[in-house]
């Protein structure tokens, strides 16, 4: 019987030890960038009064509960082995007021009273190539809008938009936090 050629086995060996750690380098990254979201989204004031131009009203603006979710999968691709995306919704509510100190005392929570309030989905989907992850031009974009409904729970068919690499960069986007530099 003849016996496998040790270099061979330690190449492989290295081989598989170095496709590992890239592995959990990459999703280690892509924690941190998660993480980072997370954070943005969590700091972001839970609610504002401000008075509102278009509307000649004063109102409040809650930013409900958000969910942050994320998942990375292994390509069989050499040059970018691992795709991810970060999903994000989030819940912004508005409340008209006649004025500013009534705008600051109302409450606002889901279905409460609610004037408007739409549902943002974003959809960030990413490439991990040459040792960095990477937006892909596939930002998948939904938003629902509730306009007008007092205390309804149900949001309207939700519309999609389609965003580029450059788009998903914009210092100024609702998820820029979540998009590496």
């Amino acid at each position: 019987m003849k016996s496998a050629n040790p270099l061979l086995v330690a190449t492989l060996l290295a081989l598989g030890g170095a496709q590992a750690w890239a592995a959990s380098d990459a999703v280690a990254e892509f924690k941190t960038l998660v993480a980072n979201c997370k954070a943005f989204y969590a700091a972001k004031p839970a609610t504002e009064v401000q008075f509102s131009e278009g509307l000649k009203s004063w109102i409040k603006t809650a930013r409900l509960p958000i969910e942050v979710r994320y998942d990375v999968k292994k390509t069989d691709s050499l040059i970018r082995p691992f795709s991810a995306f970060i999903e994000i919704t989030e819940v912004v509510a508005h409340v008209k007021a006649p004025g500013e100190e009534a705008a600051r005392q109302l409450k606002v929570t889901a279905g409460d009273g609610l004037w408007d309030s739409s549902r943002f989905m974003y959809m960030l989907n990413f490439v991990y190539e040459d040792g960095r992850w990477v937006p892909v031009d596939d930002l998948r974009s939904r938003a629902a809008r509730d306009k007008g409904a007092k205390g309804a729970k149900q949001f309207a068919k939700p519309f999609s938009m389609a965003s580029s690499a450059a788009d998903m960069q914009d210092p100024k986007a609702p998820y820029a936090a979540c998009v590496p530099k």
